[in-house]
Parts: C-alpha cells; sequence; structure tokens
C-alpha cells in the first residue's frame, strides 16, 4: 500500500541521515498553519516520497510530536494532450505528463521553479519560561517568505513549476484566519502553454506548440486522520462519495472522504474508536471541491459542465507509467465517467478489493490551447468534523455503554454522531462557495494577533 514504502522512508530518513533533514525540510516546503486545517506545499503538486515533517490536510490542527490527524496520503496532477511532439521530436497521438500519486517528485515530468509564501500579517512570537516557540513547518521570516500588507487573504503560497509538455502550472493556496472561513483552504491552478519544459521559463524548448485535447486530472490519496504509526485508523476502510450535479442545489462538486467499518473486528469500528479509552480517532470527513472551470482558453466564465471526468480507483490499480500505456492513461481522464463513489450501495464494505483504498479523480477538459494561452481551474480543500473534545467524551460514553445521540444508543448513537461531520462539510463548502463568488478579499479579516509571553511557577500561570 502508499503508506508503507513512505513509512519504511521516513524511518530511513531519521536512522542514518540527521543531515539531512534540514536540507529537506528547507527544500522550498511551504505550509499555511493558519486556522483549523494546516496543509504544506510542496515545489510540484505530488508529495515527495521522503517524506519530511509536513502537514498532510491535519485537522483539526495542531503542533503534535507525532504529526497526528494528517488526512492527505498522496496528492497528483496528470496533463494528459494529444497530437504532441515531445523535445526529441517524437511525435504521440496521446501522452500524459504524470506528476503523482505514485512516483512522488516526478523530476522526469515536472521542474521546480518557485515556491514562495506571503502574509498580511506575521505570526506573533511565543515565549514560554523565556523559551521561544519553534515552528519547523511555519516561520515569521526567512528566504521565501515576506509580508504583504495589501495581501486579499491572510495568507498566500505561490507555487510554480514546468511540466514536460511544455505547460507552466502556477498555483495560488489562499488561507484565512476568519473563523468562519478557516476549515478550507482554496487552490487556483492557471495553466500556461509556454512551451518550455524546464526550470528557466525564459525557454521553450517545445518551440510554439498549439496544444489539443489538454485534461488536467486531479487525484488524491486520503486516510481520514491518518496518524503516521498508528495502523488502527490506517485500516484502509474509507468510503468514498461524489456530489455534485444536482438540480436546484448551488454545491458545485465535491468529492469526499470518510470512514467505514472494517468488519474485521467484533465491534462497529466506524469512527476508529481507541481500543483503551473509546476516542472516535477518525471523525474527519474529508472533502476536495470544486469553485470554477475556465470554459476555454478564450473565455473565462465558469462551465458547469466541468470537471468531464469524475471518477476513483482502488489504489492497487492506479495507473502509472512503465505498467500502463499513455493511451490507457489518457482514458481514465476523458472517460467522460460520472461516479458517485463506492457507498452506493454497489459494495457491501469499504474492503471490497475493488474499491479499497480509493483514489478519488477529477479531469477537467478537453481543452485545445494555443500557444502563450493560458486556462484555470480552481479547487478548495475542506473538512468537516465532530470537535474533538465530543470525540474524545463521547468515545468514552461509547466504551462505557452511556452515549446516547438523538434518540439513539451504542452503535447506533456513534455512528450517527459521527456523521455529522458530513453536515459541517456541507456547511463549510457552501462557505467556500460563498467566498469565492463574493471575492476572497471582502472577508473580514481579523486583527493581528499580539506576541505573548508565558511564565509559570508554583501555583500560578501569568500571560503578557
Amino acid at each position: 500500500m502508499l503508506f508503507k514504502p513512505r513509512l519504511k522512508w521516513l524511518t530511513a530518513l531519521v536512522l542514518s541521515s540527521a543531515f539531512l533533514l534540514p536540507r529537506l525540510t528547507s527544500a522550498q516546503i511551504r505550509s499555511h498553519e493558519i486556522g483549523r486545517l494546516w496543509d504544506s506545499f510542496f515545489p510540484t503538486e505530488s508529495l515527495p516520497e521522503y517524506a519530511p515533517v509536513q502537514n498532510q490536510m491535519t485537522y483539526p490542527a495542531g503542533d503534535f510530536s507525532s504529526q497526528r490527524n494528517k488526512n492527505l496520503e498522496g496528492r497528483g496532477l496528470w496533463i494528459g494532450v494529444t497530437n504532441w511532439t515531445d523535445k526529441d521530436n517524437r511525435f504521440f497521438s496521446k501522452y500524459v505528463s504524470e506528476n503523482g500519486i505514485l512516483n512522488f517528485d516526478s523530476p522526469i515530468f515536472v521542474s521546480k521553479i518557485s515556491n514562495k509564501k506571503m502574509v498580511k500579517n506575521r505570526l506573533p512570537t511565543v515565549r514560554v519560561n523565556g523559551t521561544q516557540e519553534k515552528r519547523v513547518l511555519d516561520a515569521r521570516s526567512g528566504s521565501g517568505i515576506r509580508r504583504v500588507k495589501s495581501l486579499s487573504t491572510d495568507e498566500q503560497i505561490e507555487t510554480i513549476w514546468a511540466t514536460n509538455v511544455g505547460i507552466q502550472v502556477k498555483r495560488h493556496t489562499y488561507a484565512m484566519a476568519n473563523q468562519n472561513h478557516n476549515s478550507y483552504i482554496v487552490l487556483e491552478y492557471t495553466f500556461t502553454n509556454n512551451g518550455s519544459i524546464d526550470s528557466d521559463p525564459k525557454t521553450a524548448e517545445l518551440g510554439q506548440q498549439d496544444l489539443q485535447g489538454v485534461y488536467f486530472g486531479f487525484l488524491y490519496s486520503i486516510i481520514p486522520s491518518g496518524d503516521r504509526g498508528n495502523l488502527q485508523v490506517r485500516e484502509r476502510d474509507e468510503w468514498a462519495h461524489y456530489y455534485g450535479n444536482q438540480p436546484g442545489d448551488s454545491l458545485r462538486g465535491l468529492w469526499y472522504v470518510y470512514d467505514g467499518d472494517a468488519q474485521t473486528k467484533i465491534i462497529d469500528d466506524i469512527g476508529d474508536p481507541d481500543d483503551k479509552t473509546g476516542e472516535f480517532l477518525a471523525t474527519q470527513y474529508v472533502g476536495i471541491g470544486v469553485l470554477h472551470a475556465d470554459r476555454a482558453y478564450n473565455a473565462e466564465e465558469d462551465d458547469p459542465a466541468q470537471p468531464a471526468t469524475v471518477d476513483f480507483t482502488p489504489l492497487s490499480n492506479l495507473k502509472t507509467h512503465g505498467s500502463y500505456s499513455d493511451d490507457e492513461m489518457y482514458l481514465d481522464l476523458a472517460s467522460g465517467k460520472q461516479s458517485q463513489g463506492t457507498d452506493t450501495g454497489e459494495y457491501q464494505r469499504p474492503t471490497n478489493p475493488a474499491i479499497q483504498a480509493p483514489i478519488v479523480m477529477m479531469a477537467f477538459g478537453p481543452y485545445d490551447i494555443p500557444f502563450g494561452e493560458d486556462v484555470r481551474i480552481v479547487l478548495y480543500e475542506a473538512i468537516g468534523s465532530i470537535a474533538r473534545p465530543v470525540a474524545i467524551q463521547a468515545g468514552q460514553d461509547w466504551k462505557n455503554g452511556s452515549l446516547s445521540f438523538n434518540g439513539l444508543s451504542g452503535d447506533q448513537a456513534k455512528d450517527a454522531l459521527v456523521g455529522t461531520g458530513k453536515d459541517s462539510l456541507a456547511q463549510i463548502a457552501s462557505h467556500a462557495e460563498f467566498a469565492w463568488q463574493r471575492g476572497l478579499g471582502t472577508l473580514p479579516k481579523p486583527p493581528r494577533a499580539p506576541n505573548l509571553q508565558i511564565e509559570s511557577g508554583p501555583g500560578k500561570i501569568v500571560l503578557k
């Protein structure tokens, strides 16, 4: 499975190369650590195989020594083209530039250009008994981090990379501290056909090709609360569901993944109750939604017919170069399927090999993009869940047999309570759509956070 090699790499990294970690963690990793949802963004779309310390759609957010509450296992972006000629003058009737999930950094297909973070206000300094807090992933300042007072949102990360099909990808991510808008992150992609395939955008190694039949496929591998090393929540018993294109509903389109019953234990393990304390460990409903997709390179209005393909595949069947042809991979992008997910009643358990560990995908296209033109697609990541204090207390009550919720008891009460995370996700998704349509810059901004000094002593804690 996907997490096993990553865990092995992490172990090797820690044991064999203490000098290597600073190089990796400083390799242009930028993180949003504001609000309730934290995430890290690398110089290209995919997550690196060496797995340095990072946020992975961490929710609820917080600094945990064991990097708990991670929900994102992998992220990928495929770009499919037709009738294309590569830098060696080889012609392809169909070709797919594969940036993740299975090939991680994808050095054959992508080249890093820049990864910069901008903040409206710098983070406060926090000192406890004279020792200043150290934030591994979210420094107050430094190379690649700058303050921009006129910023439209509280934080932005701008990442630019080149692809071997001559499309430059510019991704802006936006995070807000506003309490009604701090459980989602907006990802705005601009895909420009500039003919460059390396880290120098001024060179056009592919010449001035006009690209045809272009698809942009976004892939996600998600494990709700997939804490590293905690096998209890890594049983790969997730359900996936796509909600969109519903008559009379304003919701644009949303994949979400949530924990199911592995059916390998005597108990119902929806929510993954802790074996010892009962705490519900996997209460997150993890969503990937759509905010906008250009109709064409010369028509910037939103195209409600996109994404053209909505599908999933079990991790064991995920295609990659070396095992599958470009024609087969392009077909995944261009199939036109409009799947509703794995929980539609066809399968009785989420661990069925035909659906286990679902990789969810949304593909946009086909676009024709002349040289020098671009297409814009906007997504968002969002998570809904019951609050952790509720998960702790309700889990204890469930374990001792006293849990009740909405007239239900026992497992039914547990499942219904955990299931309210879907309602929370729907509300957060509506906030994301409202903010995008109104303009992210119009949202109320919180005041700058003050610096804080904490001093503890016998029988007292002093805050300054």
